[in-house]
């Protein structure tokens, strides 16, 4: 799974990078909450993460992805007068047997986060 937030660019021009910081924690907090312990968040750079889950069908990456941009969506992060509420765009895909290296389902990851944002973000998508 490869995660952006959206229009983050925008979060650190007006609020600064140390409230990019937060919002970035309260995502990573709020996907924690549903996630297994034996998946990995790793941040990938700046406001992309990439995720591991291992045996997660399609249907259930599905779900996975719908129950991330809900969590994530319903957060409301409080600065000053203001409130920050976060979306992300998501793109799944599979580690497949024709792979040669992790980055073969990573680049379909990407290509799915891409159409997620095609779409007009916040939302999930999987390439098989």
């Amino acid at each position: 799974m490869v995660l952006d937030v959206d229009k983050f660019k925008i979060i650190n021009d007006t609020y600064g990078h140390n409230i990019g910081d937060v919002v970035l924690k309260e995502i990573v907090q709020a996907i924690s909450h549903i996630t297994r312990d034996s998946d990995k968040l790793i941040r990938w750079g700046g406001d992309e993460f990439v995720g591991i889950f291992y045996g997660l069908s399609e249907e259930n990456a599905i779900i996975l992805g719908e129950k991330i941009l809900f969590e994530v969506a319903n957060l409301k992060i409080s600065v000053g007068d203001n409130s920050i509420s976060p979306s992300v765009s998501i793109g799944f895909s599979y580690f497949n047997k024709n792979d040669q290296e992790y980055t073969d389902a990573l680049k379909r990851s990407d290509e799915a986060l891409y159409k997620s944002k095609v779409q007009g973000r916040n939302k999930a998508n999987i390439i098989v």
